[in-house]
């Protein structure tokens, strides 16, 4: 069995790329550049706050516009002539049809008195019950019921309830009731705790502990094979504890943990609640007393709010003066475009003037004799009438 070697940390190490030899020239800005010109541009922009109105400290209502509150709308009918119309005719049927005035009839003092319109209530006899005929006639027990004259009910008055009297107002009574102050304690219920995190522990670490058993599977049995050289009797092998480096990590970790719960429950236990004295309610009610110091000079402000208004100025001055100074240069640049440009105007109107070519002089021409033979003329003969003739 080979021996398994202890695990050791890894040694981290660059890769050696080729390109880290190469140099390439860094033209992208870094963050720490552009923080550095947003800080300066900041610095350089200085705000200028304008001076608080008086106005405001004193009515506090300016640059609130006041909402106008219109007059709610009243509905006000449509004036149909169909409504009108319908207004007449039921004006008209109202005076034709007679006025009847509703008189009440008066209670009458039976109903008060008693049930009245109803008869008087049939007085049926009472059923005797009778036993059915499962047994032998002469096994019978006979019952004798007694029956008792019923007594005739005397009609009761029925009262009125009172009116409830509105004026006196309903008045509830309640039971106001006082919290007594009793000693309480959280001792029980912190060893419960405790004891409960404790048996916990110990069944985690059971199951752990069953988890690292080794269980080897059953040899097969060889006795009854034909045909294989006899077995030679070997020495059983002895089981040994593996030395597994994760076993010893869990081990670690399991004793790290249970002595980390053991500190909790040290530090519950401690922690046990005392209530101080209530010595407030015995002690005198503070009074202040009044205060030694000499009252507060009021001197002349020096308010940031001048500084930079001096400050401000300046730099409406230097700014004043910068765009002068372009509008000047500015103002110098354009006279010379326009000088140039007045100047290709004339050179061009000049060179578009018309000018005739002279009259050019060449030699005079000199008529010579010339030396060929004059041309003597031919007919060419189209006509017939000099066929049959001779030339002479």
């Amino acid at each position: 069995m080979q021996s398994i070697l202890p695990t050791k940390l890894t040694c981290p190490k660059t890769p050696a790329l080729e390109t880290r030899k190469r140099k390439r020239p860094n033209t992208a800005i870094s963050a720490k550049d552009k923080e550095d010109k947003e800080v300066e541009d900041m610095k350089s922009y200085k705000f200028k706050a304008n001076p608080v109105n008086p106005r405001v400290m004193s009515n506090f209502n300016i640059g609130i516009k006041v909402p106008v509150h219109k007059e709610p709308t009243k509905a006000i009918g449509f004036a149909f002539h169909s409504t009108r119309r319908e207004r007449e005719v039921d004006h008209t049927k109202e005076e034709e049809e007679e006025r009847v005035e509703f008189h009440a009839k008066p209670v009458p003092a039976k109903i008060l008195q008693g049930v009245t319109g109803l008869p008087d209530a049939k007085k049926l006899p009472l059923t005797c019950a009778k036993s059915p005929a499962f047994a032998l006639k002469n096994r019978k027990r006979t019952f004798v019921f007694d029956i008792k004259p019923e007594e005739e009910e005397i009609p009761q008055p029925i009262k009125a309830r009172p009116v409830p009297h509105s004026g006196v107002p309903f008045i509830p009574n309640l039971a106001h009731k006082t919290t007594e102050i009793a000693p309480f304690s959280f001792a029980e219920r912190d060893e419960a705790i405790a004891l409960k995190k404790e048996e916990k522990k110990q069944q985690l670490f059971k199951e752990e502990q069953k988890l690292r058993e080794f269980k080897a599977q059953l040899m097969p049995i060889f006795d009854n094979v034909s045909g294989l050289p006899e077995k030679k009797a070997k020495k059983t092998t002895t089981l040994k504890p593996f030395g597994l480096s994760h076993e010893d990590v869990g081990a670690k970790r399991a004793e790290e943990w249970s002595k980390k719960m053991a500190e909790e429950l040290e530090a519950e236990r401690h922690q046990t609640f005392h209530a101080r004295e209530a010595n407030v309610l015995y002690k005198k009610p503070f009074v202040p007393q009044k205060s030694d110091k000499p009252l507060t000079e009021i001197n002349d402000f020096a308010l940031n709010s001048d500084k930079r208004a001096e400050q401000r100025q300046q730099y409406e001055d230097q700014k004043r003066m910068r765009e002068h100074e372009l509008n000047l240069h500015k103002a110098e640049i354009e006279r010379q475009d326009a000088i140039k440009e007045q100047k290709e105007i004339e050179q061009m109107r000049a060179a578009m003037v018309h000018k005739s070519n002279p009259i050019r002089h060449y030699k005079a021409v000199e008529v010579e004799h010339s030396d060929k033979k004059l041309t003597k003329p031919k007919t060419p003969n189209f006509s017939d009438r000099f066929k049959n003739r001779t030339v002479l």
